[in-house]
Formats: C-alpha cells, structure tokens, sequence
C-alpha cells in the first residue's frame, strides 16, 4: 500500500510577509518571501556574501518574518549594506515601528482588550476632590525628596507617571520589577548601543576627529575616554559626542591605545579610516612621545603610530591641558601663605549653607560675579586669580 502523501495546507495569510515588505521599497530590493512559507524570508545581501559551500551554491540566509528588524539591525547585515544604502536601510528599518507580534502576544493582547473595561478604575474609585489632589502632589514631593532629585524634575516625573498609566496594562505595571544591576544593563546595552550605532553612522558620512584622555577614579581604576567630533550634514553644524569610555587593564601604553582606537573608533566602518582627519591629546608620553608641534613617526605613543598608518593625520595638543600647565605654574609665582589662605577658604565654604553665605557676603561687598567653591580645583582660574588679588590688597 503507498505511502499516504502529505499536502501542507495553505497559510490563510499568504499576504501577510507582503504586506510587511510593502512598508518601504528598499525592503522589496533586498529581500524575498521564501517560496511556499509566506512567513519566512530571504535577505539577498547575505546571502550573495555566503562562502560557496561544497556543492558550489551559497546557502540561502532566511529569517521569520516576526524577526525582520532583529536581521536588519544586525552587524553582520550592515557591513553587508553599501554605504550609498546606509540610509535607504535605516529609513526601511523605521518604517517597521515594531516586530510583528507572535500568535501568543496577540492572544495575551486579545485576552487584555477584553478585560480592560472592567479593570478600567471607576470613577468614584477615585473621587475628584481638593483632599486627593493635595496628596497627589505631595506624594510627589515626597518622591523628589527621597531620591534627591532636583526641583525641576517634579513636572517630569508626573508628566511621565501619565505616560506610564496610560500606555501599560495595570497588572503589568504592578508586576514589574527593575533592579539598579538591570537598569544599567539597559542604558549600556540598549540605549547605549543604540546611540553608538547612530554616532559611527554619521562617522562613516562626515570627516571627524578624535580627542582622547586617559584619568583614574579614587578607586584606582583607569579609563579611557574617546570624544569625537563631527559635521552634522541634516543639521549643517557641528557635533561633540562621547563615543565610549574603556576600562584599562594594568597597562596604559601607547600601544594599548593605539589597539583601543582602532577597536572601537577605526574598524568599525569602512569609511571610518579614511574620514578620520585630526587627534587631539595632552603631552604624555604615551599619548605623543615627540617633543614640539612636528609628530615623529618613530615613537611609541598613539599619536606617533596613528600618523605612521596616516600621515595626513592633524595633530592638536589639547587646550584644557595645556591651559592648566599654564594656571600651575603662574600660581608658583604667588606667596605660600596666600594658597594655604585659599584652599582653607574653600574647604570651609565646600557645603551648600556656607557656600550661600559666601556668595550672599560677596554681594554684599559689590563684587558683581561672587566666587564659586566646590572645591579648591573645581575653581574658575580665573576667579580663583582674582580672589587671590583681592586678598593681597587687604
């Protein structure tokens, strides 16, 4: 007796992958519906970049319909994009607001839209009357308080507890749970990346440069912080942004600097290396080990090796560093006992009551522009010459 044959049944929506390509015409020029699986597609891009496999074919890269935008986002695909298509892909990639839901998700989105008349609160729930509004605004003072946060931040914070009401399931909102661990994930991972991914788009399009500095925290951890700065051709201005902040390991040479840079900045895009046309830096050997404005190629800091891959690269001392070793070694030429004078002052006004109290007594003595102390090295310089010259005359 022959084998029963089996015939697979027609998906009911056989429009469904379209209707998803239909969303913007750079989708229907580099992906296909898999024929006969209306909900599967083929991404044509990566897969005419697959190895030729044994057979001599490329084996086809699809996906799920549902996880369209996860594809597009990823690495692998953009490198696989041309940069004349960069922003045909991401405009495509918006045009997707969101992954299409699962039959789960939209039978638990079913399941809410019917209960969500009678989980709706009443009214009478919650009588409009001056005693409730006069508690809502204090259990939001009593939230700016407790977490320290500033004044000005109570209209955001109600403005976004009415976003959250109104745009989250009440059972979810109470069931949702978000640690300090989870919360950073998040803004590293996900905000972070995302915003990353933005900046070395632009890189990629625009001529840049980079300033980098390297500093400790009190804890003795050492770090690297790479700034860039750009022409924003949407915007016909100019950008700075931080790009990233690296932890560094026992070693902070010029070589591991060198290895950071090309890491997280050069080889991420292709045209990253070529736009890149200036670096700014302090005078530490491992950051420029030649003396004066001309950058020799034989040193062992990171500006000498990235000069050597480019010679065209601009080399700029970085301002800030080179205006403190100006502020230190004029604050040399006054007496000890004036210094010893200042510091003392700082550190007693270094509280917020004392602080006001110093400004109100500098109003009071006409001075126009008071003082500001934080801390002794938290000072304008050039405040801090002025006070200085104000107490030799006393």
């Amino acid at each position: 007796m022959p084998p029963k044959k089996v015939v697979r049944r027609k998906n009911t929506s056989d429009s469904h992958g379209s209707s998803i390509l239909d969303k913007h015409p750079y989708l229907k020029s580099i992906l296909e519906i898999l024929p006969g699986e209306e909900k599967r597609f083929i991404c044509n891009i990566c897969t005419q970049n697959q190895p030729i496999n044994k057979d001599g074919l490329k084996n086809a890269v699809t996906g799920h319909i549902y996880w369209l935008r996860m594809h597009l986002e990823t690495k692998s695909h953009k490198d696989f994009t041309p940069s004349s298509e960069k922003l045909l892909l991401e405009e495509a990639i918006q045009s997707i607001q969101k992954k299409v839901e699962t039959n789960n998700c939209s039978q638990l989105k079913k399941e809410e839209s019917s209960e969500k008349e009678k989980d709706v609160p009443k009214q009478e729930d919650y009588p409009l009357s001056e005693t409730n509004e006069a508690k809502l605004y204090l259990d939001i003072a009593n939230f700016v308080i407790t977490n320290h946060l500033p004044f000005e931040a109570g209209p955001e914070v109600l403005k976004f507890g009415k976003y959250i009401s109104s745009n989250y399931h009440e059972d979810l909102i109470s069931r949702t749970h978000l640690s300090s661990t989870a919360l950073t994930k998040i803004i590293r991972k996900s905000i972070g990346d995302c915003l990353r991914k933005r900046i070395v788009m632009d890189l990629s399009e625009t001529p840049y440069s980079l300033l980098i500095d390297a500093s400790s925290e009190i804890f003795g951890g050492k770090y690297l912080a790479l700034m860039v700065r750009y022409l924003k051709m949407e915007e016909e201005g100019i950008e700075t942004k931080l790009l990233s902040i690296v932890e560094l390991g026992a070693s902070s040479t010029g070589e591991v600097f060198y290895n950071i840079i090309n890491e997280e900045v050069l080889n991420l895009e292709s045209n990253m290396k070529a736009n890149f046309f200036a670096i700014s830096t302090d005078g530490g050997s491992n950051m420029n080990s030649s003396k004066g404005n001309q950058v020799e190629t034989s040193g062992q800091g990171v500006v000498n090796r990235l000069t050597k891959d480019n010679p065209s690269l601009i080399f700029v001392g970085d301002m800030c560093h080179l205006f403190n070793l100006v502020v230190e070694e004029d604050l040399q030429q006054f007496p000890a006992y004036v210094l010893q004078f200042v510091k003392k002052i700082c550190a007693y006004f270094n509280t917020g009551q004392r602080s006001s109290k110093l400004r109100e007594i500098q109003l009071n003595a006409g001075i126009k522009e008071p003082l500001e102390v934080l801390s002794y090295k938290s000072i304008r310089w050039e405040s801090l010459f002025h006070c200085i010259e104000r107490i030799l005359k006393l």
